[in-house]
């Protein structure tokens, strides 16, 4: 049964980010990178099940005003995503290929940008819009028109911090 698809890594996954800050006044700026190289199991119970590889590279970045009683920071990050299949994952002219993709590979681009505002560290409000955005493959994504991977989100958000453990 394949009801729980590529939720096993197959080997192990290298992680790794790198970034540089610098603070002042009140203020700070984070600039990094970072990336992500694995595989996993289409089948996590069996693992002889071909697998799924991806690459992710990626930038982000952060900026923050803390002087009271405001606070803002400003925050985004872009990831790439490399995604390679075996060939019983994609291969239609293979009798045992299970036709889950109709790419041998496949991309993915991940946008996420994030306004924060904070009044005397208890109330405030932000904004976030998210952005996925792939390859267009029919089998992946057979429900979409556009046989592509084609979201966006606005996230807007307004709270209350009694204190620094709650926020509502």
């Amino acid at each position: 049964s394949l009801t729980e698809p590529f939720s096993a890594l197959r080997g192990t996954s290298a992680y790794w980010r790198v970034a540089l800050s610098h603070d002042w006044s009140g203020q700070s700026v984070m600039l990094g990178a970072h990336g992500l190289d694995g595989s996993s199991y289409y089948e996590p119970r069996d693992r002889s099940s071909p697998a799924a590889h991806w690459q992710d590279l990626g930038v982000d970045g952060q900026y923050q005003y803390l002087l009271d009683p405001h606070a803002v920071t400003a925050m985004f990050s872009y990831t790439h995503e490399k995604q390679r299949y075996d060939d019983r994952l994609w291969n239609a002219a293979n009798p045992a290929a299970l036709d889950v993709f109709g790419n041998a590979r496949n991309s993915l681009d991940y946008w996420r940008l994030k306004l924060t505002y904070s009044y005397r560290a208890r109330y405030g409000a932000s904004l976030a819009r998210t952005t996925v955005s792939g390859s267009a493959d029919a089998l992946a994504y057979p429900l979409n028109g556009s046989a592509r991977l084609d979201s966006r989100l606005w996230i807007p958000e307004a709270f209350v911090q009694p204190n620094q453990y709650v926020r509502v």
